[in-house]
């Protein structure tokens, strides 16, 4: 079953860029100027009930900006950026051909109890 792809209310609908199902990019634009100088990354997330994003995590990137973190806009059409996006929530990927390309979660290794490591009793 597809989820619905609805943002928030306060989100410009019609500047929105669907990558897949659980992301979207809207874009923001510098004051005083009419082309994006970069956006807002929207990826679902469980739990956020009771936040101004229910159901959605959001941050922002820019390729364009007097400060802070700068991305490299390769094409608007289909939309690709880099380096990766990694939210403050730390979901990490790639906004590649206009599609999100998720990074795969690291495999943690299961650490010994100290009566499985060498020299242990």
């Amino acid at each position: 079953m597809m989820a619905e792809r609805v943002l928030p209310d306060w989100a410009k609908e019609s500047q929105t860029i669907w990558l897949d199902d659980d992301h979207a990019v809207t874009w923001t634009t510098r004051s005083g100027e009419s082309e994006p100088s970069g956006g807002l990354f929207w990826h679902r997330v469980a739990g956020r009930s009771d936040s101004a994003t229910p159901g959605w995590c959001v941050g922002g990137f820019q390729w364009k900006g007097d400060s802070g973190p700068v991305w490299t806009l390769e094409s608007m059409e289909p939309l690709t950026l880099s380096p990766s996006i990694r939210c403050g929530c730390g979901h990490h990927g790639w906004i590649k051909s206009g599609k999100w390309k998720q990074e795969p979660t690291p495999v943690r290794k299961k650490q010994a109890k100290p009566s499985e490591q060498k020299g242990g009793e």
